[in-house]
């Protein structure tokens, strides 16, 4: 059994771990009001995968218009000259430059993209990272970069970016002001998934298969990203990481796959001492089968939200930390899934959240302050995969 058989134990058991069920209506916890603020972003933006474009989406009239779709776009930036897909997007902190990773993704293993997308014809070929001009919409600069371009970080002075490959052992470190590589790190290790950093932009932390079928997490300092620490034993298909807001601990999250994983669930790990990391608290999921891929920090309330689907209902839960420990401090239902659950999140200051279902060919939109959501159409081809506010 190879690192590719094992993916594809993964994928194919998503499909059939959510492709069964009707949507359920139990009642949740109580949602918590958000944080005030000075109102919501204005734009989103999606990697439109299939349909080869960046759209440019009026925030207010799909979180608000059930009908609206794909006419919320304001603008879009069409990818088709390029050999592979859009796949992933970040915008800098800043709203004004958009990263975005062209390639086949995790999509590379061999039938995934029929299982989790129904459709067999994703392209292959070299990846490439794009950085985009916001304003004019225009592409400042094309990069060429290992097989499988996939996850980004991108540090909060808005300076690096960090690319993940799937298709390789390494991550590209890119000057996003320059628009070029300033280095290429050999993370010893292949299947690379998820990067993050901390909000201090001081550590951060990369997912990515290590002796054989093993998934692990490394560590490593921003300012010497080509250092990493020794490889920390998951034992689980982890897939996406966050960092609890103020603090250096990274929540993991360890994903469902009947030859790596048979019990999903989370990991936490500190990352104080990026050549030092200690795994802390861990949960496995023991009840049910449960299927997770994504994890993100929400600053303004402290947390970290993750999309979680049991027998294709689809919820939204927020953990806070305690200690070494986390607890669920709010879950809400979203929508039923066809094949592929929640790919991207974004989330605005007043609670309101678009999730990409490229499965279902739509953006689901989740409001926390009352719990009530919907699912926005979105293109025939399969997407949207990445996406983003500003």
């Amino acid at each position: 059994m190879n690192a590719l058989a094992g993916r594809l134990g993964r994928v194919a058991c998503f499909v059939a771990v959510t492709a069964t069920a009707a949507c359920g209506s139990d009642s949740k916890d109580s949602p918590v009001e958000p944080d005030g603020g000075a109102g919501p972003e204005k734009l989103a933006v999606t990697a439109d995968y299939l349909h080869r474009t960046l759209s440019f989406i009026d925030f207010e009239k799909i979180v608000s218009d059930p009908t609206a779709g794909t006419a919320a776009r304001q603008e879009e930036l069409d990818l088709s000259q390029y050999e592979q897909p859009p796949y992933g997007v970040k915008l800098t902190p800043d709203g004004r430059t958009a990263v975005v990773t062209h390639s086949a993704g995790f999509f590379i293993v061999p039938g995934a993209s029929q299982l989790l997308l129904g459709d067999p014809t994703v392209p292959t070929g070299p990846s490439k990272v794009l950085i985009i001009d916001v304003a004019s919409k225009t592409v400042r600069a094309e990069l060429d970069v290992d097989t499988g371009a996939a996850g980004i970080s991108i540090t909060h002075d808005g300076k690096l970016a960090f690319v993940t490959h799937t298709g390789t052992s390494n991550m590209s470190v890119i000057d996003i002001e320059a628009g070029a590589i300033k280095q290429v790190v050999d993370i010893g290790g292949s299947f690379a998934e998820a990067v993050e950093v901390d909000e201090t932009d001081t550590v951060g932390v990369i997912t990515c298969l290590n002796d054989g079928l093993a998934k692990s997490a490394r560590t490593f300092a921003v300012a010497d990203p080509g250092t990493l620490s020794d490889s920390i034993p998951l034992q689980n298909d982890a897939a996406g990481v966050a960092f609890f807001p103020g603090t250096k601990t990274a929540f993991v999250v360890l994903a469902y796959a009947p030859v790596l994983s048979p019990l999903s669930g989370i990991v936490l790990v500190d990352a104080s001492d990026p050549l030092a990391p200690v795994k802390l608290g861990e949960e496995r999921w023991t009840d049910a089968i449960y299927v997770a891929f994504e994890a993100f920090a929400e600053p303004r309330r402290g947390t970290v939200f993750m999309p979680v689907s049991h027998e294709a209902n689809l919820e939204m839960r927020e953990y806070a930390l305690e200690g070494d420990h986390v607890t669920i401090k709010n879950r809400w239902p979203v929508t039923q899934l066809r094949g592929f659950g929640p790919f991207g999140t974004a989330f605005d200051r007043n609670g309101r959240m678009l999730m990409t279902l490229p499965g279902n060919r739509e953006i689901a939109v989740l409001d926390i302050r009352d719990g009530k959501s919907f699912t926005a159409p979105w293109f025939p081809e399969p997407g949207p995969m990445g996406i983003d506010l500003y």
